[in-house]
């Protein structure tokens, strides 16, 4: 069971330096997405998502959960993925109420596209500043931590 007393100095500087980790790191891919490829990382999220998925196709409640955006998030960033050609929706054949998110053959495209974009970043900007052993003992680390929730 968690302890109830405050976090020790080593404590709070490590979820503090996780939090401005992920933000900076999140950040620097999110700019040499837009800058290289023409689009956010929350687009290329959601892109990659349903361009992995079954037939290229998700509920928006799933999608939704899988980018970490409420409804309404989703909603927006869809609409704007819709604008571009990108993305569609449409009714569940299963059972006519759920919406179906799918990506376009455009969608998949400019996925591909940014994916080298993506990959580049992540390694650039993370991976890239830490040596083998400590990328396996991060993903090690990370694993026992979501083996709690």
């Amino acid at each position: 069971m968690p302890r109830s007393t405050p976090l020790s100095t080593t404590d709070d500087a490590a979820w503090r330096g996780f939090l401005r980790a992920h933000d900076t790191v999140l950040d620097k891919i999110d700019a040499d997405l837009e800058a290289e490829a023409g689009l956010s990382l929350g687009e290329f999220e959601v892109l990659d998502h349903l361009s992995s998925a079954p037939d290229h196709q998700l509920r928006m409640n799933e999608l939704a959960s899988l980018t970490r955006l409420s409804p309404s998030g989703l909603t927006r960033r869809f609409d704007a993925l819709v604008r571009r050609g990108w993305v569609t929706r449409s009714k569940a054949a299963q059972d006519g109420r759920g919406i179906l998110a799918g990506v376009t053959v455009k969608g998949l495209s400019k996925v591909a596209e940014a994916r080298p974009v993506h990959a580049r970043a992540v390694r650039t900007h993370f991976l890239g500043r830490l040596n083998p052993a400590q990328v396996t003992a991060l993903s090690t680390m990370l694993g026992d931590v979501l083996a709690e929730q």
